[in-house]
């Protein structure tokens, strides 16, 4: 995939949730991992997170103080993140 397929329009096309859907699916199999391996993240980058919503889901299971951030090169799923952030 190319980046031009982001940051053009061709991704939000195919996908215009940006694959909303899948974010607590992808979630639990997070968090799955993080306890199965005694895991306590202070800080959890998602990178290419879309419209943050893996990250929406896992701000509602994980307790204490932990920092999450977002990155992605897609203006059109950025603007979405940052109205939910």
């Amino acid at each position: 995939m190319s980046k031009s397929m982001y940051t053009g329009g061709t991704y939000k096309k195919n996908n215009p949730d940006w694959h909303e859907s899948d974010s607590e699916w992808k979630s639990k199999k997070i968090l799955r991992i993080l306890n199965k391996n005694n895991i306590h993240p202070r800080t959890i980058c998602d990178v290419g997170c879309g419209s943050g919503g893996v990250l929406i889901e896992l701000n509602k299971s994980l307790t204490g103080t932990i920092e999450l951030l977002g990155i992605d090169i897609a203006k059109d799923a950025i603007k979405i993140a940052k109205r939910r952030e």
